[in-house]
This record gives structure tokens, sequence and C-alpha cells, in this order.
């Protein structure tokens, strides 16, 4: 995949889960007294897909995106490749512990939903914060010119 290649890419796949996140932050305005199980089946229906998303993104991220090629042209920047697999992991984590947790909603523990749409806002911000640095690094890489020095 050639940088130009890899920056639509990444643009598109950054552009849907942005969609996906909307949708879902949406959802987590306000936990509703009433149709709380049209809710609370809509909340995991969008965060299942939220999540199987994120998975396949991170995933080809990490296998023939752009995790290699930087390392490839700029081995230094290691660390930061390595910080940001490191993300991948614990959102991975996060969003396991969120999609059990809305499995065992119900309507007689509101507190519980409540708790689920601010994890759910967390893990939003977290992974905005990470494209956010993703593109930073890949935007570096990719538009740098170090020059040879033979």
């Amino acid at each position: 995949m050639n940088a130009q290649q890899l920056a639509a890419w990444m643009h598109d796949e950054h552009v849907k889960v942005r969609e996906l996140s909307d949708h879902l932050s949406a959802l987590t305005l306000d936990v509703p007294h009433e149709e709380f199980e049209s809710w609370s089946d809509e909340i995991r229906a969008r965060f299942e897909h939220f999540r199987a998303h994120l998975y396949q993104h991170m995933a080809l991220e990490e296998n023939g995106g752009y995790l290699t090629p930087v390392i490839e042209m700029r081995p230094t920047l290691a660390a930061d490749v390595e910080r940001l697999r490191r993300d991948h992991q614990q959102m991975a984590e996060i969003m396991d512990t969120i999609h059990a947790a809305l499995n065992d909603l119900n309507p007689q523990h509101r507190r519980s939903a409540r708790e689920c749409c601010y994890r759910i806002e967390s893990l939003l911000s977290y992974v905005q914060h990470h494209e956010r640095n993703e593109n930073l690094l890949v935007t570096y890489v990719f538009t740098q010119d170090i020059g040879d020095h033979d």
C-alpha cells in the first residue's frame, strides 16, 4: 500500500468510526424511563456494530495497515507504534467489559445503564484521541522528506 492509498484508507476508516461513534453517542445522552427495553436493545446493537468494526479496523492496522510501513520507514518510531498497539489492546479490553455490562442491563437498574453510557462516552473519547495520534504519526512519516545521507 503506497502513501496515498494508506492515507485514503485511513481517512475512510476514521470517517466510518466517527459515524458509528456519533450514532452510539446519541444513545448515551439519556437513559429513558419509558421504552427501556427498546433503548437497551438498540444501544446493544449499535455498540456491537461499533465493537465489531473497531476490532476489524485495529486488526487491519496491525496486519498490513500502517503500523508495519511506519516502522519500516522510520525504525526510530517503533516505541510510538508499540504504544498505539497497546492502545488497541486496552480498547479491546474496555469494549469487552462494556459489552458484558450492556448484556446485563435491565429496567430495574437504571444506574448501571447510566454507568454504561459513561463508559461508552469515555471509550469514544479514547478512540478519538487514539485516532488523532495515528493520523499525526502517519502524516509525519509519510510527508517528511529526511533525504538520503549517502
